[in-house]
């Protein structure tokens, strides 16, 4: 584990909004919480979605969850019906 201070959610689509997963690192900012999952073998490419998780929702992350590619089913088990990246694009376009 590296010295950083937030965890990150990180959800990954592709070209044509295809969910490709979500990462939860941690980093100082964006760019070094996609840098540590690139570093984690846990960034699959795409367009990425970086939000910082409060402090109060990361208590709720597994240790075993962090660092890894997580599929939509691993992410309810953390917070029921979190929406991807893919979700909130076709809300945003309807």
């Amino acid at each position: 584990m590296s010295n950083y201070e937030t965890l990150w959610y990180l959800s990954f689509v592709s070209d044509d909004d295809e969910f490709l997963g979500v990462s939860i690192v941690n980093g100082n900012d964006p760019e070094s919480a996609v840098a540590s999952a690139t570093e984690q073998d846990c960034h699959p490419g795409g367009a990425v979605l970086a939000m910082p998780i409060p402090p109060d929702e990361a208590a709720k992350v597994p240790s075993g969850s962090i660092g890894r590619l997580l599929t939509k089913e691993g992410v309810d088990t953390i917070w029921p019906g979190c929406a991807t990246l893919g979700e909130i694009r076709d809300e945003e376009q309807n």
